[in-house]
């Protein structure tokens, strides 16, 4: 099938809005103009679920009090909990688009959802917002009664950078015997920084916000590293020997995934090693669907698959 009509329509109102204003679409924006177009998801979010949450903060590693939303924080832990770290390209702030998401996916659920605002880059360097992560995951499952959560049904995930994150929380589960983690979900996760799979360039071409080109490649000069690194763990998972033990992990790729083919790169690499690894494709959809779902509304809203994976299991 093709990009769902509802997308097609957001690619073009943008894209309109990029020629009044003159944007030449070739070169590199500046780190102001990067963070400030951040603002235009806020315009396409839709409303957030009528479900109740608290703000709160954990502590990292180096003291830093990392902030944390607790949606549905009143379920007893009879319920499974999902910790979701944004997408954001580790740069942007687009905490309370995707706390729209989160939202959504502890109403369709019915479930606890605990969104982690990691830090963002270039104020701190990679790998900081992954540490941030990590030990926010840690600390909730480490405290357990006071979240009022079952540490073993605890459920990891979230889109593009959001799922670049999770991918190492779990690797780094997997030498922790005080965190278990029962899944983790990736949705049009970024994990290759190197931009070297290719099978899929026809499909990402399809996506008109999430491209690869100039403004990526600024994004990833934002985090700090060499480019030797870029092709390492933490920095690209897609690098990482050992996938081995892997948690049960279920890929979730948009058809149309502007990133697509680091997904599909991952989940071959994590299925060559474990043995619960599954992929779900979904139909005529984009990278940012999830937080645009005020204005991509053909299909299956994905914040719902992924409450239905987390309640089936």
């Amino acid at each position: 099938m093709s990009v769902n009509p509802s997308e097609l329509e957001l690619f073009s109102v943008l894209a309109q809005q990029v020629s009044q204003n003159d944007v030449d679409a070739m070169v590199a924006p500046t780190l102001k103009e990067l963070k400030e177009s951040a603002n235009v998801f806020l315009r396409y979010t839709g409303p957030a679920a009528d479900v109740s949450f608290e703000d709160k903060h954990v502590p990292g590693r180096d003291g830093y009090q990392i902030p944390i939303r607790v949606y549905n924080p009143q379920l007893d832990a009879s319920k499974p909990v999902f910790i979701m770290y944004p997408g954001c390209g580790f740069v942007l702030d687009l905490f309370e688009v995707n706390a729209i998401a989160a939202s959504r996916i502890a109403m369709y659920g019915e479930i606890k959802v605990i969104i982690v605002n990691f830090r963002l880059c270039p104020e701190v360097a990679l790998p900081v917002p992954i540490h941030d992560a990590y030990d926010a995951t840690k600390y909730i499952a480490s405290h357990s009664e006071v979240f009022n959560i079952d540490p073993n049904n605890i459920y990891i995930g979230g889109m593009s950078s959001g799922a670049h994150a999770a991918a190492n929380v779990g690797s780094m589960s997997r030498s922790d015997d005080a965190l278990s983690i029962k899944k983790q979900i990736l949705l049009n996760g970024a994990y290759d920084l190197t931009q070297s799979q290719h099978g899929y360039d026809e499909y990402e071409a399809q996506d008109k916000i999430c491209q690869r080109g100039p403004g990526i490649d600024f994004m990833f000069e934002q985090y700090e590293i060499s480019k030797q690194d870029f092709a390492r763990s933490p920095f690209s998972p897609l690098f990482e020997k050992d996938v081995s033990a892997m948690p049960d992990t279920t890929f979730l790729i948009a058809e149309y995934d502007g990133l697509r083919n680091d997904s599909e790169a991952y989940y071959q690499h994590l299925k060559s090693q474990n043995k619960n690894i599954e992929r779900v494709i979904l139909p005529g959809q984009t990278h940012n669907t999830i937080i645009l779902c005020g204005a991509m509304t053909d299909g299956d809203d994905p914040a719902q698959t992924i409450a239905n994976i987390i309640t089936k299991n």
